[in-house]
């Protein structure tokens, strides 16, 4: 992936390769979902837990390319998904919770906006 500016320079350039994995587990009831992660138009249902997995790396280096961040590893979600009851993809996550990180994840504490901005400094 490459970001660019407006003048067509390249500030960053990031690659990534990922697996992502996502695994639902049995229905959760209505009356099961604590009132703080109900949304105020309420819930239609059904609502699942899912677990996610991304699996991989990420690389971002500088115009000159060297390498400013480099992350491997494994990174694991918590989700709490109202399907909507519809066939439709999408629908609202109630809640999203990061709950395991395997490796270094450096960027999990950046952001690249600033990066940039720094790289134009």
């Amino acid at each position: 992936m490459w970001r660019e500016d407006t003048s067509g320079d390249v500030l960053l350039r990031i690659r990534d390769a990922y697996v992502l994995e996502e695994i639902a587990v049995e229905r959760v009831r209505k009356s099961e979902v604590p009132p703080g992660l109900i949304p105020d138009e309420g819930l239609v249902g059904p609502i699942f837990p899912f677990t996610q997995t991304e699996t991989g790396s990420d690389v971002v280096r500088d115009a000159d390319g060297d390498v400013l961040y480099l992350t491997a590893g494994e990174l694991t979600f918590k989700h709490l998904f109202d399907s909507l009851g519809d066939s439709q993809p999408g629908g609202t996550t109630l809640a999203f919770e990061l709950v395991k990180v395997v490796g270094p994840h450096p960027l999990l504490d950046v952001d690249l906006c600033d990066v940039a901005a720094k790289q134009t400094a």
